[in-house]
């Protein structure tokens, strides 16, 4: 399973991560650095390689 996180900052590319294993069965997480202020948007993206299953996810928040 192959599980990464798209980070933008105000629209533009700030970092690409990798998620880990927390562990527990279908559980990953992702650290974001958010030391900037602005509008963030992280896509999370999943590629199972056994079965060729995929899942993305979009979330926005914002940082003062």
């Amino acid at each position: 399973m192959e599980i990464r996180g798209l980070v933008r900052r105000d629209g533009d590319l700030v970092q690409e991560i990798v998620a880990e294993y927390t562990g527990t069965a279908s559980y990953h997480a992702l650290k974001v650095d958010v030391t900037t202020p602005g509008t963030y948007e992280i896509a999370c993206f999943a590629y199972n390689t056994r079965n060729g299953n995929t899942g993305l996810d979009l979330v926005t928040f914002m940082a003062e």
